[in-house]
């Protein structure tokens, strides 16, 4: 389900961008069964755009809460259930996160689900330098 707000044009890596919310995605279906339910929302909050993704799976134990965005660190019930996994993705996305600069956070119910929100600043894309002619400057052979 997507609930999707409009978020103004703004500075970030679409690619990076693309991959953090690939992991968080990936996460909520892996973590969600039959009949569970993934949504994703979209807005603006306090000058920042607000991407979430909150699901309806098994939800984080509490006292694991602290080590998820740990490198190659894999809950216990990930374990146990062999699910796949290397316990990066979480890690890598709080880079990407940090690296636009912004954060990401988890609220979660053990058996009840997980979200995870995402807050960007909304910087101002620049735009691309003109040259002396009078026309915007081309990359290209």
């Amino acid at each position: 389900m997507l609930s999707a707000a409009p978020v103004p044009l703004f500075a970030a890596d679409p690619g990076r961008i693309g991959q953090l919310l690939g992991s968080l995605l990936s996460n909520a279906v892996k973590f969600t069964g039959t009949g569970g339910q993934v949504e994703v929302g979209t807005g603006v909050a306090d000058g920042q755009a607000v991407v979430t993704v909150a699901d309806t799976g098994m939800g984080i134990p509490a006292a694991e809460l602290d080590r998820i965005f740990e490198r190659f660190y894999r809950t216990a019930a990930a374990t146990r259930l062999v699910t796949p996994g290397t316990g990066l993705g979480l890690a890598i996305a709080t880079a990407i996160a940090d690296a636009h600069p912004g954060t990401i956070t988890v609220a979660t119910t053990e058996g009840q689900g997980s979200t995870f929100t995402v807050r960007l600043p909304l910087r101002p894309v620049v735009a691309e330098p003109a040259d002396p002619a009078g026309q915007a400057a081309t990359a290209g052979p």
